[in-house]
């Protein structure tokens, strides 16, 4: 069994990490991140390989009428876009 962690690119999520190897060491253990995506990772904190699923959007995301599909495909890597 493969384990994950939820992690959204939220501000609130992503200023808990100065760098990518503060969210390695919180990933010690687990296998990927389950991301949901809400804005771009500008800092790069969030290493690709990583990214093992995508959380789909939610009511408030798509009740605003914004699109996540090119900034969540940007963030998988291409081992999970492959059946996209």
């Amino acid at each position: 069994m493969k384990t994950s962690i939820n992690l959204t690119t939220s501000s609130d999520d992503m200023n808990r990490f100065n760098t990518t190897d503060d969210l390695l060491k919180l990933m010690s253990g687990v296998d990927g991140i389950e991301l949901m995506c809400f804005e771009d990772d500008t800092r790069g904190i969030i290493p690709k390989e990583r990214v093992t699923g995508l959380h789909m959007s939610y009511f408030p995301t798509v009740r605003r009428g914004l699109s996540i599909t090119a900034a969540a495909r940007g963030m998988l890597s291409s081992s999970v876009t492959a059946g996209i």
